[in-house]
């Protein structure tokens, strides 16, 4: 069964780096299915129908999949909010169908969403930067969870600048703890 999922996550992920555009060309842009990509999906089920124990894409296998799939984007669940992750429900039960049908866009849809919440991440941390260091309060008495592997998804953008924000000042804090000036920063 590991071999399965380990096998469909590669295909729902496959072409992702390996585009045909430069990657400054990639940097904004939306990636979708090629056929190529479409051929290896149905190779890969094909092998695991005929020499892997026949195991089939059931409803059970795809649930499985989904939920590696945004553990291997997103496993310290820091992208994604969580009404993204209750958008995917709707594919736990519908990818086995899709992937027969060489049809990758619930992989693609799930990648792309992922790659735009990464960039707006970017963005909301280097927008506290331009703000400059001394505008984070240091001395708050807060905490950070740094295994988020097991914690909700932010619940909306506030919940997740929060988050964002604190793991900033704690690398701001580790930094200083280990010599380096804010000039470095």
């Amino acid at each position: 069964m590991l071999v399965a999922a380990v096998a469909l996550t590669g295909a729902l992920t496959a072409g992702f780096a390996s585009n045909d555009t430069a990657p400054a060309e990639q940097a904004g842009s939306v990636l979708a299915p090629q056929p190529v990509h479409e051929d290896t999906v149905e190779a890969i089920l094909d092998r695991l129908d005929n020499h892997y124990v026949n195991i089939k894409l059931d409803d059970q296998l795809a649930s499985r999949l989904l939920d590696q799939y945004l553990k291997d984007l997103d496993g310290n669940r820091l992208y994604f909010l969580a009404s993204d992750i209750e958008s995917f429900e709707a594919w736990r039960k519908q990818l086995d169908n899709q992937l027969a049908d060489n049809d990758l866009s619930a992989g693609y849809t799930i990648f792309n969403l992922y790659q735009q919440r990464a960039r707006e991440r970017i963005e909301y941390v280097l927008g506290l930067l331009d703000d400059g260091i001394d505008e984070l309060d240091l001395d708050d008495d807060e905490s950070i969870l740094v295994d988020r592997s097991k914690a909700g998804w932010a619940k909306d953008e506030d919940e997740s600048n929060a988050l964002w924000r604190k793991r900033l000042e704690d690398a701001v804090i580790a930094m200083r703890l280990d010599g380096t000036d804010d000039e470095t920063i």
